[in-house]
């Protein structure tokens, strides 16, 4: 099963990407699910809407959709609130974005979204490579403090912190990395070598990025089949079921 961790709906730099160019981007590429994330307006503010938006698509496409739940930390309690309400009626991760929504990933406002995650069991992934609010070691040390935590370093700090993602993914277990917009395929195939198979996430970014193209590159790993089975699926189908992180009780 082809699993694409993170694609956006709704309206992304003034055109507006409806469900049925996304479904059609799936089918050409053969992606099987895609966890879509609020458009950039929802995920800085209207969190509720984009919420009720995108859960309302995936009750009409439960097989090819899920949903990140975001909201901005600055919020306080009412953004936990918020978040535990989205995930209850049915999304399955949580969704940062230190950029847009004004926030360094060290700063303690995190902390109540992150020990939400930690309580419901849900992965977190976390917007990087924009200076000076996202970078890779930052997202690292916010892994670090919450170590049961899964948490995806969101475009692999692409692209003027590339080189930093694969010491970030080597130093912190719970962190993983992501495979879109990568040019050439190095800083992809240094996220492998640094995380291993088990912690690399295929993610195309649509549409910031093309499927078909990603998949496509993704697909060109140094790696085993049983490996590239993880990267393109079955490491986030793992994370999306709670499954302990290594180390961790059963």
């Amino acid at each position: 099963m082809i699993v694409d961790g993170h694609v956006t709906l709704g309206r992304v730099d003034g055109v507006e990407v409806e469900v049925g160019t996304l479904l059609n981007q799936m089918d050409r590429a053969g992606v099987d699910l895609a966890v879509v994330s609020p458009d950039p307006r929802e995920t800085a503010v209207a969190h509720r809407e984009g919420h009720d938006r995108l859960l309302e698509l995936r009750e009409q496409y439960p097989e090819r959709l899920a949903v990140y739940a975001t909201a901005n930390p600055w919020l306080g309690a009412s953004a936990v609130d918020e978040l535990d309400r989205a995930l209850s009626a049915g999304a399955v991760a949580i969704k940062l974005h230190p950029y847009l929504q004004g926030f360094q990933p060290i700063e303690p406002i995190v902390e109540p979204i992150m020990e939400l995650a930690a309580a419901r069991g849900v992965p977190v992934y976390v917007h990087s490579g924009t200076p000076v609010q996202a970078t890779p070691f930052q997202v690292a040390a916010l892994a670090d403090r919450f170590p049961g935590v899964p948490v995806i370093l969101g475009r692999g700090g692409k692209t003027d912190f590339k080189a930093d993602a694969a010491p970030a993914l080597k130093a912190s277990p719970n962190l993983y990395g992501d495979t879109a917009h990568d040019f050439p395929l190095t800083g992809m195939a240094t996220q492998l070598a640094a995380a291993g198979p088990r912690r690399l996430l295929f993610t195309s970014d649509f549409p910031y990025g093309d499927m078909c193209h990603e998949l496509r590159r993704a697909r060109a790993l140094p790696a085993g089949d049983a490996a590239l089975r993880d990267v393109l699926g079955g490491n986030l189908l793992r994370l999306l079921k709670a499954e302990p992180m290594p180390g961790e009780p059963g």
